[in-house]
């Protein structure tokens, strides 16, 4: 059945990549998703559960720590935070309609560690606390311009 509309659409099906999988009994990948079926804590009730998968998260803290190497010392700061704000930004507003807030905290973390991390080399700050000191939360994002990753769903302010 499936085969005769793709063929009427001049698409042909992949034998090779395509799969049946019962969602009910297993976690699937797609798009960059990870689907399955998972029971709420509060309500009991099961729900499809769709959120960045592993691979997703691992390509996003890659792009991460190699915008914020060693190396990139001499790269004027406004550039640094400019390309983590473009990668960051792209990544939430594909990934920010399922359930993934869990996981966009997550990024959201990361990328602030490792700014801050980046701003320890440049400027030579010895120790992790001194670090928060001197960079707190509200300066990476008041005086650098961070980009906030959403980390609250987008469909809990849809029926707003």
């Amino acid at each position: 059945m499936l085969q005769k509309i793709l063929a009427r659409l001049d698409l042909e099906l992949n034998e090779d990549k395509t799969q049946i999988r019962n969602a009910r009994e297993e976690r699937f990948e797609f798009l960059g998703f990870s689907v399955g079926i998972v029971k709420a804590k509060q309500s009991g009730k099961y729900f499809p559960l769709v959120e960045p998968s592993d691979k997703a998260m691992r390509s996003i803290k890659q792009k991460i720590k190699f915008y914020t190497r060693r190396d990139m010392n001499p790269v004027p700061i406004e550039t640094i935070v400019g390309m983590l704000n473009r990668t960051a930004r792209g990544w939430s507003n594909y990934f920010h309609y399922g359930h993934g807030h869990r996981k966009m905290k997550k990024v959201k973390y990361y990328m602030e560690e490792r700014l801050r991390l980046h701003l320890r080399y440049r400027h030579r700050v010895s120790n992790r606390g001194a670090a928060y000191h001197r960079f707190p939360r509200r300066f990476i994002y008041g005086h650098f311009g961070l980009f906030n990753v959403p980390t609250t769903p987008a469909w809990k302010g849809v029926h707003a």
